[in-house]
């Protein structure tokens, strides 16, 4: 008889898609209960997988009233399918859902923006995030330090693990050129045009605005440069309005690549591409893309989070600098496009934390160890 997983989650999310695909090869039987329209291209994915059921639960608007239908078209739900874990995959919504469930055992997983103290200054918020890691049975975090912010409460950190989002390795991996030929003409960009990366999304964590700023500073130094700027399916529209017309006013639209969509296997490609990517948020967890990026061999700069420090040495195996201001950004990516020496050593070391603390698989074992305590 097989042991039955069920998953409380944003459906349009790779990260969703990588832990369900995961445990249904492992033979699990999944299932995911779906709060939010499913778009095409994940449709096409989740059809291909065995083992797995969707639970579609179309609900209203209105928030207080669509809180409490979830619940109760999910009791149903649970009823139905009688799972052995149910897992809610993000503590906001997801895991509040979930917390008012009744059910154990009932894991929990921190991405970082849903706990992060910058990005939940409503009270409300607090208190529901609060409930949700007292009622867990088992926590999963991404970072320690995550842990240490959300989590003050020494019982409540006696029931974390960590448990990274990492990347794929067997795809993730560097290539050869040829593999490429086909990118640089698809995106208009010269075989002498350096390429640099935001593969973050657009919204005004990921200080997209910061990096258009810094862009005239560049172009002082470097000219055959072009910047990739992946848009996502989550991105703020308003935002990127803002982002495009302040382009237009500095007259660097020529420098810029917006990517709306791309194929998460064209990932390993765009990644190979670049000459450095950026990580730049204002709070973060431990991002996936950072791993990715570190085992395609390319280095990486980032905001100078306490969350980092965890993982990444400054000139080690990635470049570290205060995004408060434009000019310093510019001079970091100039840094790295000039000075090959310390570029190559940040691709070697980068390369090696990938290995070592990045490897999805590795991750995803680990979890099922947790799962198999719980296990009849």
């Amino acid at each position: 008889m097989k042991h039955k997983i069920c998953y409380i989650a944003y459906p349009n999310s790779i990260h969703t898609y990588r832990f369900i695909s995961f445990f249904a090869k492992k033979g699990y039987e999944t299932h995911l209960i779906a709060v939010n329209s499913i778009n095409s291209d994940f449709e096409e994915l989740y059809k291909k997988l065995n083992n797995f059921y969707i639970h579609r639960i179309y609900s209203t608007k209105m928030k207080i009233i669509r809180f409490f239908f979830e619940i109760y078209r999910i009791r149903e739900i649970l009823k139905k399918i009688k799972p052995d874990i149910l897992h809610a995959l993000y503590v906001k919504h997801y895991g509040w859902v979930a917390s008012f469930l009744g059910f154990s055992p009932f894991f929990v997983t921190v991405m970082g923006s849903d706990v992060h103290p910058r990005r939940n200054k409503n009270f409300l918020s607090k208190i529901f995030n609060s409930y949700v890691l007292n009622k867990a049975d088992i926590i999963t975090s991404n970072s320690i330090e995550l842990i240490n912010l959300c989590c003050p409460n020494v019982k409540i950190k006696k029931k974390m693990h960590i448990i990274r989002s990492c990347g794929d390795l067997k795809k993730f991996k560097l290539m050869r050129i040829s593999v490429l030929s086909d990118f640089r003409p698809k995106l208009n960009i010269s075989e002498k045009d350096y390429v640099i990366l935001s593969s973050r999304g657009m919204k005004k964590i990921y200080n997209n605005i910061l990096l258009i700023k810094s862009i005239p500073y560049i172009i002082k130094k470097i000219e055959n440069f072009v910047v990739i700027m992946i848009i996502g399916n989550m991105y703020d529209k308003k935002y990127f309005k803002k982002v495009l017309n302040l382009a237009k006013r500095h007259r660097i639209m020529d420098k810029l690549r917006f990517m709306n969509k791309i194929d998460y296997n064209d990932m390993p490609k765009l990644y190979n591409l670049s000459d450095v990517v950026l990580s730049i948020p204002n709070s973060d967890g431990i991002p996936t893309t950072m791993f990715e990026a570190m085992a395609c061999g390319v280095p990486v700069i980032f905001n100078n989070l306490q969350i980092y420090n965890e993982l990444i040495v400054d000139k080690k195996n990635g470049l570290i600098v205060d995004c408060r201001e434009p000019k310093k950004l510019a001079d970091a990516i100039i840094q790295i496009l000039t000075n090959k020496r310390l570029a190559s050593r940040i691709v070697k070391n980068g390369f090696k934390t990938a290995q070592e603390h990045g490897d999805f698989d590795k991750e995803m074992n680990s979890l099922n160890k947790v799962y198999k305590k719980f296990l009849r």
